[in-house]
């Protein structure tokens, strides 16, 4: 709706703008990518196609104002790049070209139809680490070392955003073949490390939970990828892939994951929502690590048969989730005379949701 507001009210296209004060097109401008922005968070985490596609998009980037200096019946300020939160926007928008790349070259239906995810999660893989390793360095999201300024509570949770919301946007390349527990030493590495990173990051936030604030959603979601990570590593025998060595790195990551969702659940009920989701895997991998001993053979049998089907998040789309089995729960006149709708706004029925990224 949003997306269709924003083509009716012709804010995509800035040279159709007539009569409008600065303050007018800096906020149109604000107003314009954040939905763009929020259309590409919403794809993967929703599983559908986004809307607001490069092609139809004639709006330059706002300016760094400072939203206190920033007045609708004053001239607008002068740039203030490290006071400025529209550095933050500017780095999503970013985000959001990386996750319609991951959309059209992973998730697309022709994609998926010729089974070319794989090949191409490597593809977008490097590409994102590209933007990372030459980019992001150059975006201000902190003051310089250099400088006087210290970086204040807002500053520090938009930098942990950014590095987390990328980290997800890799793990989400390889959560199939991490799904499938026929990952390859490589993609083992790189989600492992990926996971590592994110817990690393949240955790110094983790004093935070207990101050309402929507910092808490992001921090739980980040958590959960890193969870997924760590418990379809611990639950395999990583001797075949020569990373046996790591396992005890990995069942602490999983054990502070765990111990940071709890945290959360205190005053945050999704993240009580997650460890739900993970309530069928977490007894498999504390059997194993109550076995497993460094030299000696996996603890294969206390790993069911069926592992991979205890794992929450096997789909992008929750409503396409095995687990539905296509099951809608109707209103009370879905029973008969009903308008059509009503089955089509059903709800699903299932055991977990997917967090969103």
């Amino acid at each position: 709706m949003a997306c269709r507001l924003c083509f009716q009210s012709g804010l995509h296209q800035q040279s159709s703008w007539r009569n409008h004060t600065p303050f007018e097109i800096h906020m149109r401008q604000r107003v314009f990518w954040t939905a763009y922005f929020f259309d590409r968070r919403i794809s993967l985490s929703c599983g559908r196609p986004y809307c607001i596609r490069e092609s139809d998009i004639d709006m330059e980037q706002p300016t760094y104002l400072c939203d206190r200096d920033v007045h609708p019946d004053h001239p607008l300020p002068e740039p203030d790049i490290y006071r400025s939160s529209v550095v933050y926007l500017i780095s999503m928008i970013c985000w959001g070209r990386l996750a319609a790349d991951v959309w059209d070259g992973h998730f697309a239906a022709t994609i998926l139809k010729r089974g070319a995810e794989g090949e191409n999660a490597l593809i977008l893989d490097a590409r994102i680490r590209q933007w990372i390793e030459e980019v992001l360095p150059t975006v201000p999201l902190l003051p310089p070392d250099a400088s006087d300024l210290s970086p204040d509570l807002r500053q520090l949770r938009q930098h942990t955003l950014v590095h987390t919301r990328l980290s997800q946007l890799r793990l989400l390349l390889f959560r199939q073949v991490m799904l499938s527990l026929r990952y390859d030493a490589e993609r083992a590495r790189v989600c492992s490390e990926l996971a590592l990173d994110v817990i690393e990051r949240v955790r110094q936030h983790t004093a935070e939970p207990n101050h309402p604030s929507s910092f808490r959603f992001p921090m739980t979601s980040s958590l959960a990828s890193a969870l997924l990570v760590f418990s379809l590593l611990l639950v395999r025998d990583l001797s075949t892939i020569d990373l046996q060595d790591y396992w005890n790195v990995y069942f602490e990551g999983f054990q502070k994951t765990r111990k940071m969702l709890h945290h959360l659940s205190q005053h945050f009920p999704l993240a009580g929502r997650i460890l739900d989701d993970f309530k069928d895997v977490v007894p498999v991998v504390l059997a194993v690590a109550k076995q497993f001993r460094p030299g000696e053979p996996f603890p294969q049998h206390v790993v069911p048969a069926n592992v991979r089907d205890l794992f929450p998040y096997a789909e992008l789309d929750f409503a396409q989730q095995p687990v539905n089995g296509g099951d809608v729960e109707m209103g009370e006149s879905a029973g008969g005379g009903g308008l059509g709708m009503e089955f089509e706004l059903g709800r699903k029925r299932g055991r977990y949701g997917v967090p969103w990224i």
